[in-house]
């Protein structure tokens, strides 16, 4: 009998592992001109904030720009698997205001601006879009999530002061509750 249930159990887990299907798997979409896609998406992103719903309009956007229909039914997953699978080319450095660094990548860069409608959208429709908290990129040689980057602006005075600490606070509490990790904290 434990052998069965053994024989299930791993069956389960591998049927797990092979059902995040890419963008180009699941819907054969490649983004082969990362720059102009980066450019597009944070141009979005920018124009997006006058929006009643922001996060709608990048959304309507970024479909339009894969060249599918604004109303897919699968229009969340797909937007979070660009934003899962790309998160490393899609940065955004044309913003002169509220920036940490001159180039971020998109999350980042919201949350940079002070801006917290993008996460929290992805967060509160976490089944829908699938967005990884986790995803991290390389900074100062050491990974660095979404969760670091927060704890560096709330570590660090001067930046700071350009924030309204407490809803940096409350951001930061959520990231703890969805289990986000620190760069240090995955293997």
């Amino acid at each position: 009998m434990k052998k069965i249930i053994t024989g299930f159990f791993l069956l389960f887990v591998v049927t797990i592992g092979f059902s995040q299907k890419t963008l180009k798997e699941e819907y054969g979409i490649v983004i082969k001109d990362y720059t102009s896609f980066s450019n597009f998406v944070c141009a979005c992103y920018y124009g997006s904030v006058n929006y009643d719903v922001p996060s709608d309009y990048l959304d309507d956007n970024i479909m339009v720009r894969l060249g599918l229909k604004k109303n897919h039914p699968d229009k969340r997953k797909i937007v979070g698997k660009v934003l899962n699978e790309y998160h490393n080319y899609i940065i955004c450095g044309e913003d002169n205001s509220h920036r940490h660094r001159d180039n971020e990548p998109l999350i980042k860069r919201a949350i940079g601006r002070g801006e917290f409608g993008l996460i929290d959208h992805l967060m509160i429709f976490e089944d829908d879009y699938g967005y990884n908290l986790n995803n991290y990129e390389i900074v100062d040689g050491k990974k660095e999530t979404i969760l670091d980057y927060i704890e560096k602006i709330l570590n660090n005075p001067k930046i700071l002061e350009g924030f309204d600490e407490d809803l940096f606070r409350v951001l930061h509490n959520d990231f703890i509750e969805y289990e986000a990790k620190r760069g240090s904290e995955l293997d």
